[in-house]
């Protein structure tokens, strides 16, 4: 439920007050999309454990996206598999 947390942040980040950040950005409804969808995905799957963790044990996700960013990777690709 932390990608639900972090969306609904966002979007009272952008979305309210009188300074919302919405029009001092001056996003497109592309632009806010994507923002919100980024909250959604940015920790999509997440297993518990750091990048130092996988890179130590040489898990299939550290196989898989290498030891730079192990979980950034694997969170991307996996919510990209999603939208798809």
């Amino acid at each position: 439920m932390h990608c639900l947390d972090v969306a609904q942040m966002t979007y009272i980040l952008l979305k309210t007050g009188p300074d919302c950040l919405y029009n001092q950005l001056a996003l497109s409804p592309l632009e806010y999309v994507a923002v919100i969808l980024a909250a959604l995905s940015h920790d999509f799957a997440h297993d518990g454990f750091n990048n130092g963790y996988h890179t130590t044990i040489k898990s299939d996700r550290f196989r898989v996206h290498g030891n730079i960013a192990v979980q950034e990777k694997y969170h991307f690709t996996e919510s990209c598999k999603v939208l798809e």
